[in-house]
Parts: structure tokens; sequence; C-alpha cells
């Protein structure tokens, strides 16, 4: 059952309770650690590269709000999203969804995954799309200050 206020928002008794910024660093690192999938060996435990280097991985994920909020204890992204603390755990917790974000933006550039990134930002992270009815029309004005 969630427990709200008087006024209907939400108290401090939805979210986790942490006991230190520490823990929470911690349960965050070892989120983003656990996306980053396993070493491909090859039949004498060796990892396998490509010609430059890259080792291979074998099923990495990639990172999702609603990932990080269950690996963090919420019920779910939006509780995350309006998680109200103290300043250093607030401050974790902005830099862990700004890692998210900076995934789901490189996705922006990714053939055939725009559609599913722009989504998520938008709705996720208050992204806004404008659109212009004609590109042919859109000035810019530029003003040189010396």
């Amino acid at each position: 059952m969630v427990k709200t206020s008087s006024n209907g928002k939400k108290s401090k008794a939805d979210f986790p309770a942490f006991k230190s910024a520490k823990e929470l660093q911690s349960l965050v690192d070892k989120y983003f650690c656990s996306l980053e999938g396993e070493i491909l060996l090859d039949e004498n435990n060796v990892p396998v590269s490509d010609k430059n280097g890259l080792v291979y991985k074998v099923l990495p994920k990639p990172p999702t709000l609603t990932g990080l909020a269950l690996a963090l204890g919420f019920r779910g992204r939006l509780s995350l999203l309006k998680f109200q603390g103290n300043e250093k755990l607030e401050e974790i917790i902005e830099t862990a969804l700004s890692r998210v974000e900076e995934y789901i933006e490189g996705r922006l550039f990714d053939k055939g995954c725009t559609t599913g990134a722009k989504f998520s930002l938008e709705n996720n992270f208050n992204w806004i799309s404008q659109e212009y009815e004609d590109d042919d029309e859109l000035s810019i004005d530029i003003k040189v200050v010396d």
C-alpha cells in the first residue's frame, strides 16, 4: 500500500531508505556493472577480441530507468524520478539518471533505433521535439560580438 501525506503527495517513506550516500553509490555502481555482460572466451579460456583488441562480451544489456529503479529498491521508474532525499543522495541519483540519458541519447545516432530513443527522452527526460513545417523558411540570425 502506498502511503501518502494529507495533501496527497508521496512522503519520503515511499522511497527506499539508504543508510548513506556510499551505500547508494555502491548500488548504482553495481547496477551499471551488471549491464556489461560477460567476456566471451574461446576454447582455451582466452578472451575473444577484434583486430583492434576490443574484447567481445556476451549478453550486455542497455541501461534503463526501470532497471536502475529496481536495482536501487524503488517500485518503478516513476518513484525514482520523484525521489526526494538529502542533497548528496539526489546528486548521486541525478548522475545515474544522466548516465541512462546519455546512453539513450547516443541511440539517436543508431540507424533504426531513433524512434524508441526519442520516445524515452521525451517521456522520461522532458526533452521537447520541435518540428518545423518548412526547413527552407528557417532562418538563423547570428550577431558577432567582439
